[in-house]
């Protein structure tokens, strides 16, 4: 039944709950805060907080948390939920910002289904409402950051109308995403160095903050009936509008006063009194204090604030416990153990009073009989010794399979440079691997190499390590450590007995070696899982058919072994196990040997338990971690169930255990030996599963976590969401318009926040340079590869057809980059389509750059692309600085500048370059480039043969490495007209010397003093068909369409052989007989070894001859 109520009935505040950042997580510890005038500027952000009762998939963490709070402030009213339930209850959030919704649909395709009413913001008061089951209004409101001062005075307008006998004022303000800070930065609002100092002369700005609040509001009368503790009264409230101002955001200092004056008037007060005068007032500005400004829940703090400053003393917290799971019953024991260390003077009576009149009841409890606070106090410390442990176990190789943990890589920058990490580790090596680990965790199943003992060893170890590493970054940490195998390689990294370096060491000489580990029969070993126990297998293997050819490789559970050693005895004995009906698989083989490890940590806070000792390691035991325990880590069994048992039987009680592989490969022997050695089940959780998404399995895993642990910290979980990768410095964002057969990237592009367009200017414009759209093109080739090696990259037809010019440093464009038409040719060569368009502001894209890419796939390698030739005889030395300098007279580039660019060379002719470049061909090694070669200064040749028309220049470059004889890039056709129309007058001369020589050969003016005797003209015969059948021989052995015919110099040599063959074929060279065309190479030697002493050409020829032999065999695999 709705009951009027005064029309200026004053509101009471009756409860209330909050979260801010930082440990301000009650209004209790919010006004330790304030007293103590600290900061939260510095604190952990409240996106590291986590709801502990509301935990459904469908809501977002705004909603949890809000819920939560709620909860909390009805706890602190005395109210309960089945007191509440059916009410007409109202609700009233204010909320500004939406976060977590903007996050989740900057990828269109994930978004999740219930985003509607699990994410969107207008339904945040309907699902407190919904939950709750409260039938009164329910409103969610935004108008700024007076949100939830707005949602107050609807609160306070439902109460005297009678519409609702309770009421909650909500406020939430959430910083989970980036968007609000550029856009408030843009018109720069935010205080550059994070703080808020409203009314100070250094004010520049405020500082965003997180919080969630809510209060809990009857009429006075209300309240004084239902004996609840009031906080304080709300005795009047008015809204008004600034009306034309200076500007939307610009307040009125007119409209304010009307509005002060209006409200005292409502309440009964004449403000010009001294009596009616008030004694403090809360400024509604951007100086919270100490905590940032959070404006959709700025009024209900500022009520805190109020409420605790009349009070001037906490609030009320519970004595009674209980809670929905145990884990979330444990932190409410921490909270009020907290609670009583800084109340001595807390009544226990009035405690217990609460405890059974004033809560809601929840299925996890606690009963604590105390006769003090103190006494009460002591017992919940009691309660809370018994922290949660968790147990972790590690399998070895043999649960892997293609592309484990390779969502985890492409989503998560965190778990990205991990694995690049672990690599790193590995290249410095000897016999350093000749794959990568990246590359091969991204493999698809056709390519992947999973499956080679070599390879899958480091690739288990490195999955292991990297969940592992994200499992503790989530604040879960390891209280005891098992492995199997290999498996014992992480599980000593997770007790610190190895560091990460020496883990993966160990793992890639186990690997690299495993072809060591074979039967010392030599014949091929292979593994087979038994189910029977260790007991009854080891009599099988002594048995005289088998001794010597089978062993007990390693016991898994009471009730599954696994046995290895010769194959033919593995097969004969699977034959006897068929016939038993008794349960047997042969699995994958799995061989390797040892490697150098580190002595043990010190204070170790993860115990492991070793499967070959069947012992915990620690500083004293008695057998040492060397190279030597990796080695028996091999030979000997794995004692796995039996290490798990000694865990299990150590005296710590685990509350949870964690498969940290690839796939829960041993989870059912895991669960059996903890059945029968604690006789229950101990909840468990896989960290990555098979056939299942990556980031899917970890997220459920960690979620599992926080429900037995505790507080797991959320963060890297946001991370995942935020975004696939990082941007791109020259692609920027992958567009959601995206396709396998055509991608596209979009990626603004503004001179100040660019430092590679500093100082590139033509005609005094910032202008884009060339080679960025090669290097743009040569990145989105990238993304084709698919995880797999590149062994070299080819743009072809680069036409920069439009500069993409900026008028001044903060002017700027938006570039789109797409790749279409993307064709695999074959298993190793993709084609695709490039072009670089930009928004200049005009209606339509200009199209700046477009291209043909051909990426090929292969081993990389460091002599792809030819060697450098050697540098001619006779050069000139030029002035280095004055070479560079020379461009900025002619306008193209800033003198402060030039001496950066050392890979540029200028026309002779001196003429501006225009922006419509064109180059035939650049071929990119992939082996001889990248973030290891960035720092070099690379030797760098180039050609600039004369134009036809003498306009503009055309000239081919070549970059080499300082690592290797070939070239890293080659650069082919690149042709520069002038920027405009020039002729001859416009030339300048850049030489400062002339010499005169003739311009053509005069081979009659040389051998004018020769005479050719008939003995010459034999001996001319001789070598003659010599060089004929040579020539012939090295045309031949080189193919038609090898590079090398194409590339200078090697291709001015194949083109004179080719020449002068095709010439001797059709009849044009007189010297040549008709028979010598059916020559072979016994008939030349036949013929020229009488003449080999007498005539030094002879020797030379056949010198030249094997050299030719080699040089086409090297073009043949270049080929």
């Amino acid at each position: 039944m709705i009951m009027a109520a005064t029309t200026s009935e004053p509101i009471a505040i009756i409860g209330s709950a909050c979260r801010f950042a930082g440990d301000a997580t009650s209004p209790s510890k919010l006004w330790e805060l304030l007293r103590e005038l600290g900061t939260c500027a510095e604190r952990s952000p409240m996106s590291d907080s986590v709801p502990r009762a509301f935990t459904t998939s469908t809501m977002r963490i705004t909603q949890r948390l809000l819920m939560e709070t709620v909860y909390e402030g009805l706890e602190d009213a005395g109210l309960t939920l089945g007191g509440l339930r059916g009410s007409n209850t109202s609700v009233y959030v204010g909320v500004m910002t939406n976060d977590y919704e903007d996050l989740l649909l900057r990828e269109l395709q994930s978004a999740p289904t219930y985003l509607a009413t699990g994410i969107g913001r207008r339904i945040l008061s309907n699902r407190v409402s919904y939950f709750f089951d409260w039938h009164g209004p329910s409103t969610t409101m935004d108008t700024a950051c007076s949100s939830s001062l707005v949602a107050v005075h609807m609160v306070v307008q439902t109460l005297r109308s009678g519409e609702s006998r309770l009421s909650v004022a909500c406020g939430s303000n959430l910083l989970l995403g980036p968007e609000n800070f550029i856009v408030e930065s843009k018109l720069k609002m935010l205080s550059p160095d994070g703080r808020s100092k409203m009314w100070d002369h250094d004010a520049n700005g405020y500082a965003r903050g997180d919080g969630v609040a809510a209060v809990i509001l009857k009429t006075l009368n209300q309240a004084i009936a239902g004996r609840d503790s009031i906080d304080c009264i709300i005795r009047e409230t008015s809204l008004n509008q600034d009306g034309a101002t200076t500007g939307i955001t610009m307040p009125s200092s007119v409209a304010q006063k009307a509005l002060i004056l209006s409200t005292y008037e409502k309440a009964g007060l004449d403000i010009q009194a001294e009596v009616d005068r008030p004694q403090y007032f809360e400024a509604h500005g951007t100086g919270e204090l100490a905590l940032s400004h959070m404006p959709s829940s700025k009024a209900t703090t500022d009520l805190l604030w109020l409420a605790l400053n009349t009070k001037a003393a906490h609030s009320s917290h519970l004595s009674f416990f209980s809670a929905l799971s145990e884990q979330s019953l444990r932190m409410v024991l921490s909270e009020y153990s907290a609670f009583l260390e800084s109340n001595h003077n807390a009544d226990a009576q009035n405690l217990a009073h609460t405890l059974r009149h004033r809560r809601s009841a929840f299925p996890c409890r606690v009963s604590l009989t105390a006769s003090s606070t103190e006494d009460l106090r002591s017992k919940i410390a009691d309660a809370l010794n018994d922290e949660c442990s968790p147990l972790g176990n590690f399998t070895g190789r043999g649960a892997q399979y293609a592309r484990m943990g390779a969502k985890l890589l492409e989503k998560s920058t965190m778990a990205r440079r991990i694995i690049q990490e672990r690599e790193s580790y590995l290249a410095p090596l000897p016999k350093r691997p000749t794959w990568s680990l990246q590359a091969e965790l991204l493999a698809s199943a056709n390519t992947s190499r999973v499956g080679e003992a070599a390879i899958s060893q480091s690739l288990c170890t490195a999955v292991q390590i990297m969940v592992l590493d994200l499992v503790r970054e989530a604040n879960v940490n390891l209280d005891a450590a098992v492995g199997h195998s290999s498996g014992e390689i992480a599980a000593a990294y997770a007790s610190e007995f190895l560091i990460v370096r020496d883990a993966m060491v160990v793992a890639y000489y186990r690997g690299l070696h495993a072809h060591l580990a074979a039967s010392p029969r030599g014949t091929r070993g292979a593994m087979l899982a038994v189910g029977t126990s260790i007991e009854d297998a080891q009599p099988l293997c002594d048995d005289g058919h088998f001794v010597g050819r089978i062993n007990v490789a390693a016991s898994n559970s009471s009730s599954s072994v696994t046995i290895s050693e010769d194959e033919d005895a593995i097969d004969a004995l699977q034959v006897i196990l068929q016939d038993e009906n008794k349960f047997n698989r042969k699995l994958q083989s799995v061989h390797a040997s040892g490697a150098k490890a580190r002595k043990p940590a010190e204070d170790n806070k993860c115990v492991w338990f070793s499967s070959v000792y069947n012992k915990p390691v620690n500083a004293g035991t008695d057998f040492q971690l060397s190279d030597r325990y990796w080695a028996k880590n091999v030979a000997k069994p794995v004692l796995f169930s039996q290490a798990l048992s000694s865990a299990l039987a150590s005296g710590t009680e685990y509350d949870v255990a964690i498969e940290v592989r690839p796939h829960p490969a041993l989870k059912g022997p895991a669960s059996q030996t903890m059945q029968e050695v604690l006789e229950r089940e101990i909840p468990h959780t896989d960290t990555l599963t098979r056939a299942t998404d990556a980031v899917a399995s970890l997220a459920t895993g960690l979620g599992f976590l926080w429900t037995r642990i505790g507080r797991t910290r959320l963060t890297w979980l946001f991370k995942l969401r935020t975004r696939k990768d990082a941007p791109h410095p020259l692609l920027g964002d992958v567009s959601p318009d995206s396709a396998l057969h055509s991608l596209e990237w979009r990626n603004p592009l503004r001179p100040s926040e660019l430092p590679r367009l500093d100082g590139h200017r033509v005609q005094s414009q910032i202008v884009s340079p060339a080679a960025g759209y090669a290097s743009t093109a040569f990145e989105a080739a990238k993304s084709l590869s698919d995880g797999k090696l590149i062994r070299l990259i080819e743009l072809t037809n680069l036409n920069i057809r439009q500069a993409v010019a900026f008028s001044d440093e903060e002017s700027g464009a938006e570039a789109i980059i797409r790749l279409t038409r993307i064709e695999h040719v074959s298993s190793d060569h993709i084609k695709t389509e490039f072009t670089y368009s930009a928004d200049l502001g005009s209606k339509e894209l200009t199209l700046a750059a477009t291209g043909d890419l051909d990426i090929l796939l292969g081993e990389p390698s460091p002599s792809v692309l030819p060697e450098r030739a050697t540098i001619p005889p006779h050069t000139i030395a030029v002035e280095t600085e004055r070479f560079y300098r020379s461009p900025a007279d002619l306008d193209y580039i800033s003198a402060d500048v030039s001496n950066r660019y050392r890979a540029c060379a200028e026309s002779a002719d001196s003429r501006r370059a225009s922006s419509k470049w064109r180059i035939a061909r650049v071929r990119v090694n992939p082996a001889l480039c990248g973030q290891r070669h960035s720092d070099e200064h690379s030797p760098v040749g180039a050609w600039l043969p004369p134009t036809a028309d003498g306009q503009g220049f055309t000239g081919e470059c070549t970059v080499y490495s300082n690592h290797s004889p070939s070239a890293a890039i080659r650069v082919e056709g690149v042709t520069l007209p002038p920027l405009g129309s020039f002729t001859a007058a416009n030339d300048r001369s850049v030489f400062s010397k002339m010499h005169w020589f003739p311009g053509a050969p005069d081979m009659g003016e040389a051998s004018a003093d020769t005479a050719v005797t008939e003995e010459d003209r034999q001996d001319l015969r001789m070598l003659e068909r010599m060089s004929t059948y040579y020539l012939r021989e090295f045309d031949k052995q080189v193919p038609a369409d090898a590079p090398a015919r194409r590339e200078r110099p090697n291709s001015c040599y194949l083109n004179y052989a080719k020449h002068m063959t095709n010439l001797v074929a059709r009849g044009g060279n007189l010297w040549v007989e008709k028979e010598w065309q059916r020559d072979t190479v016994a008939d030349i030697y036949k013929a020229t070894d009488p003449y080999e002493d007498l005539i030094p050409d002879v020797k030379m020829m056949h010198l030249v001859r094997q050299q030719l032999l080699i040089l086409s065999n090297r073009l043949i695999v270049y080929h």
